[in-house]
């Protein structure tokens, strides 16, 4: 399986460079983009695989790229935000209007990452990108759990959820976590040097309690958040370049 994936990865990229090789792109010395955001938390709090919609938070994404060619890029990004789940908000199963675990945390992040772009036509002006990026950082997290709403008469003292929350709220809650963040994106060229950006961000985080819960919860499932921006992105640089071999 781990082979079939690199193979597949491999024709994905030689496939990708071929097609940039054939057409010329303004290419600058730097760019830089920021936008707005939505923090989507995605763990034992929501029984969404989408993650929690309903407690969906804003932030905001910066970041500054170094083009190599048309093909790859080295992005420098940061983010800030908000995380939200209330498991009180979901009817089914019953027992989550019971236990009624919620959670808030502030996270700030950097990512170094990876940019591979993918030109879908060759105009300098209006031309349209698709691109993936990943890489690896770290997040400051901030985390504040809350079981106040916890009915103990219907899970008794005995059960094992409680037992659970007993032996979370020994544990410490993580404040700096290494992350895997990896996603895609499409920008729009309004001009040589401004551009629109939308993009999704997931985030891998190594850890069971960035809603505070684990053991109560689910301790077989790590938590995770992801992110979907929009914004702009202002291209810098003294003259529009190409990085196509001239043809004589």
């Amino acid at each position: 399986m781990q082979k079939k994936i690199f193979l597949n990865l491999n024709i994905l990229f030689f496939l990708l460079w071929s097609l940039q090789s054939k057409a010329q792109h303004f290419l600058p010395k730097w760019e830089s983009g920021g936008g707005l955001s939505g923090f989507i938390y995605q763990g034992d709090l929501t029984p969404q695989h989408i993650g929690s919609w309903p407690s969906l938070k804003t932030g905001i994404h910066l970041w500054i790229s170094k083009p190599i060619n048309s093909l790859l890029a080295f992005r420098l990004s940061g983010a800030y935000g908000n995380l939200r789940g209330d498991e009180a908000i979901y009817a089914n199963p019953e027992y989550r209007g019971s236990r009624a675990f919620r959670f808030t945390a502030k996270v700030w992040e950097i990512t170094p990452q990876i940019v591979l772009n993918f030109h879908l036509n060759s105009g300098l002006i209006k031309s349209k990108s698709f691109y993936l990026h990943a890489g690896a950082g770290l997040a400051k997290l901030n985390i504040r759990r809350d079981y106040s709403r916890f009915n103990l008469s219907h899970f008794g003292s005995g059960s094992e959820i409680t037992q659970g929350l007993q032996a979370d709220l020994q544990q410490k809650l993580p404040s700096v976590r290494l992350i895997i963040p990896s996603g895609m994106g499409i920008r729009y060229q309004l001009s040589p040097r401004l551009s629109s950006y939308a993009e999704i961000n997931y985030r891998i985080l190594f850890t069971d309690y960035l809603d505070g819960f684990s053991q109560s919860a689910n301790p077989n499932r790590d938590d995770h958040y992801y992110t979907i921006t929009a914004g702009l992105i202002f291209s810098f640089g003294k003259n529009p370049l190409t990085d196509c071999p001239k043809t004589r």
